[in-house]
């Protein structure tokens, strides 16, 4: 759930009539076992409770009887994190699992990098940091953190000046910060209701927060403000009906005058990070029209023909603050991820030059979809992202031994009785 996987349930559906009834809160990976029980995972510690299959019902409460057991949350991708849990049981009652709980919450770095690829590293916390964003004034950080089941997002706000952090919101689930072209305010996306939707705040965290979409059924996340301040560009994940459930559409939205959003590029392909030019004439974005992740540029707000920038691949565009250069980030291929650039001269038509290297991307150079991974300066010359602690030892030490244990339905029904 966009909620947090404390908010999953197990839920029980008639085949014939289609009724649902939840049956147990905060739970994941469900099986019924010949007991009367059902095990379920709960932040990697198996569970169980008496169900009847008759009635459909439960009772008493939720049992929890081994920590640990490896679960698939927190991987750093949502869509493998699928809450599954590695164990099960043979109907002679042997249980099978793999230690090793879910996975460890990343430790990172913030760090400047300039157009040589050095790096400045800012004195913060280790923590979680994802998609860190510099104000345009230069004053501030704003930033999301990602809790122990990755779908807890936390926004801060980091002072450059004085070395502050200050946590921001309380939602379990903001994401994808972006800041108001007059560092007053940030749009991002939520989903208090279960639907990710765009919702604008302060940035002091005064007020009350504006929610700019409310569709239900859609992943949503802004990307960029165009320069006056009154639109959000934001990325929509397709609805599953045209079998499009994973291709991104380009959409806009006011933020001054209520309205329905408007589409601004729908296909069938996969659109990433859009952001608009500081002139706001041109849209960059990235797009697997070709086979491959590239970056195009396409008039904004005007009819026009769309360029394609990269040629070996590319993502994450950022335009630079005269809008002479287009940076990006090509994959890896034939060598590591790389930061490319790209002069560009503007006027009716967009003319690129040739993409040339700057800098081989370090591990833990920062990435994100479905909006950039890393920010530039107000003035051009750095590069904000995350950077690798490589005085850490792994987070998540590798699992190597499945525990079994014998004849274990008769420690199940002794710890948790049937009625």
């Amino acid at each position: 759930t966009f909620g947090g996987w404390e908010g999953a349930k197990v839920v029980v559906e008639s085949l014939e009539s289609g009724e649902r009834r939840v049956v147990v809160e905060n739970a994941a990976d469900a099986r019924f076992v010949p007991t009367g029980h059902l095990l379920f995972v709960r932040f990697a510690t198996l569970m169980a409770i008496p169900f009847d299959p008759d009635t459909l019902t439960v009772a008493g409460g939720p049992v929890a009887l081994i920590d640990g057991i490896a679960q698939q949350l927190n991987s750093g991708n949502t869509d493998q994190d699928t809450g599954a849990a590695h164990f099960t049981t043979s109907e002679s009652g042997t249980l099978m699992y793999l230690p090793g709980g879910t996975i460890a919450d990343p430790r990172r770095g913030l760090a400047w990098y300039d157009h040589q690829g050095r790096i400045d590293s800012l004195p913060v916390e280790p923590m979680a940091y994802f998609v860190p964003k510099v104000s345009p004034d230069g004053r501030r950080i704003a930033f999301m953190t990602q809790g122990g089941t990755r779908d807890i997002w936390i926004y801060w706000i980091y002072e450059i000046e004085r070395g502050i952090t200050t946590r921001l919101t309380v939602d379990q689930d903001a994401a994808w910060p972006v800041w108001s072209p007059d560092s007053r305010r940030l749009a991002f996306a939520a989903a208090p209701t279960g639907f990710r939707n765009i919702y604008v705040m302060n940035a002091d965290g005064t007020g009350e927060r504006a929610q700019l979409t409310s569709k239900e059924g859609y992943y949503q996340a802004p990307t960029s403000w165009s320069p006056d301040g009154d639109d959000l560009v934001f990325v929509e994940e397709g609805g599953s009906s045209d079998d499009r459930s994973n291709a991104y559409d380009i959409w806009t939205v006011s933020v001054t005058d209520a309205g329905d959003p408007r589409a601004i590029l729908r296909d069938r392909y996969n659109k990433q990070d859009p952001t608009i030019s500081h002139d706001g004439r041109w849209l960059a974005y990235a797009s697997n029209e070709s086979g491959q992740e590239e970056v195009y540029v396409r008039p904004y707000g005007r009819e026009g023909p769309r360029v394609q920038i990269s040629a070996d691949g590319g993502s994450e565009p950022a335009w630079a603050p005269d809008d002479r250069r287009l940076y990006y980030v090509r994959p890896a291929g034939d060598g590591p991820r790389r930061m490319m650039v790209v002069e560009v001269t503007g006027g009716d038509t967009l003319t690129p030059g040739v993409a040339k290297t700057l800098f081989e991307l370090p591990p833990g150079f920062g990435s994100g979809h479905p909006g950039r991974g890393y920010d530039l300066s107000p003035d051009g010359t750095r590069f904000l992202s995350t950077m690798a602690l490589t005085d850490e030892a792994p987070a998540t030490p590798p699992a190597t031994d499945f525990k079994v244990i014998l004849n274990w339905f008769e420690e199940l029904t002794e710890r948790v009785p049937v009625p």
